[in-house]
């Protein structure tokens, strides 16, 4: 087995749990540090932040952000209590400077109620040929939902909500389809807005791939570019679903056509990248991840954080972890970038570390209402556990298959059950 050095840490000494409740944020946060016996600069580090932001946030001159707050609970490897304690002293700070009034707080079968009938007004404005209107309504109706999501207290409540923003965005990119396909037929520009690739990409983030199933009734009736980029779609699809023969073909194909460019072309490409690995052909899809983090773009990041999973795959442990410490204010970015580091802390047999920082991926891919991520993040829970402690792996792979399940990614459901049948 090959060893990479990874850095030590000063031994925790979690806080009694009288002194963890009720605090701000910002004084959490330092009794937090102080109990880890760790200087500002120490757990800057750790967390890949300049240790003036670290001052900043303990002297409440900052107000952090969900992927600040799960770094800083990964770099200071908090206890069950200690993260639960931190998250909601985090939406207090948030609901304070969100919600000046305590009465616009609802309970949550009132909030889902409210959002029903707010996805019906949205639904109704679509419908009578106004898919320009519906789609800033749409926009509104995901912020608020998605800060009803991060600060949800309990499983079922945050799962409801998830469900629902699948729905508000599939709704979005129906709009943006129908916005495009009245704009074709008028002769107007058939060029495909950055805002309905952010909708897609999100759409794909959560797993929700019934909204990007390919109608092929419509044929080319929207033109060359829209359709495409919807046969490219279909790609990613069937990539996460396992067919990746028939993927790599979508992807290559819609790719070659030439009728796409900007943020289409680099999310398909993206994903073509993402196939080409998942066959075995590394040098192709480090020529494209290296394309994508080489120019300005809305998924240069995502690129970047892939040659590092590439330098993981092909051994070289040190190299993907320096990869990984920089500044990623991306939530589905850094939860994937904790997830590589799990890897390479399981791959050394250092199955306790990888354990907390799965868990860590696991909360924020909830946090975020990113089911695909959270599916990722349970088969990497039973990969670890059913080598170190089985009967826990059992205790988990229901949860990991239903999850990953319900979003149809069947290459994780391959991992989960050869994960079963591993040794131990």
């Amino acid at each position: 087995m090959k060893n990479v050095t990874l850095t030590g840490s000063h031994p925790a000494s979690t806080l009694p749990p009288a002194d963890l409740e009720c605090l701000p944020f910002d004084q959490l946060l330092r009794r937090l540090r102080q109990s880890r016996r760790l200087r500002q600069v120490d757990l800057g580090c750790r967390a890949y932040m300049d240790a003036s932001m670290i001052s900043r946030l303990e002297n409440g001159a900052h107000t952090p952000d969900a992927a600040d707050v799960a770094r800083l609970a990964a770099a200071l490897h908090l206890s069950d209590r200690e993260h639960d304690s931190l998250r909601h002293a985090f939406e207090r700070l948030v609901l304070r400077s969100r919600a000046p009034r305590s009465d616009i707080l609802v309970e949550p079968l009132a909030a889902l109620q409210l959002v029903d009938s707010q996805k019906a007004i949205v639904r109704r404005t679509r419908s009578g040929g106004n898919p320009e209107l519906a789609l800033r309504l749409g926009e509104l109706l995901t912020e608020w939902v998605e800060l009803l999501a991060r600060g949800a207290l309990s499983d079922s409540y945050q799962h409801a909500l998830t469900e629902h923003l699948g729905d508000i965005l599939a709704d979005q990119y129906r709009s943006h389809l129908d916005h495009l396909l009245s704009l074709s037929a008028e002769g107007g520009s058939s060029a495909l807005p950055q805002p309905m690739v952010t909708v897609v990409s999100r759409l794909v983030d959560l797993g929700v791939w019934r909204a990007l199933e390919l109608d092929r009734s419509t044929g080319n009736a929207a033109g060359g570019s829209l359709h495409t980029f919807r046969l490219g779609l279909d790609g990613i699809r069937l990539g996460r679903q396992g067919s990746l023969r028939e993927s790599l073909l979508a992807l290559t194909s819609a790719l070659e056509s030439g009728h796409l460019e900007d943020s289409a072309a680099d999310l398909l490409a993206l994903h073509c990248a993402h196939t080409m690995r998942n066959v075995g052909r590394f040098d192709d899809a480090e020529c494209l991840y290296e394309g994508l983090a080489g120019r300005d773009g809305p998924f240069q990041r995502r690129a970047a954080y892939q040659l590092a999973d590439l330098e993981f795959v092909r051994g070289r442990f040190s190299p993907a972890l320096d990869a990984l410490r920089v500044s990623q204010d991306d939530i589905h970015l850094h939860g994937e970038s904790l997830r590589l580091t799990g890897h390479v802390h399981r791959i050394n047999a250092l199955f306790d570390r990888a354990d907390e920082i799965y868990q860590e991926a696991l909360r924020l891919a909830r946090w975020s209402s990113s089911s695909a991520m959270e599916g990722r993040a349970l088969t990497n829970l039973v990969q670890t556990l059913s080598w170190a402690r089985p009967r826990q792996a059992r205790e988990w792979w229901p949860q990991a298959v239903t999850v990953n399940e319900a979003v149809g990614d069947l290459v994780e459901l391959v991992k989960i059950h050869g994960a079963m049948g591993a040794p131990g």
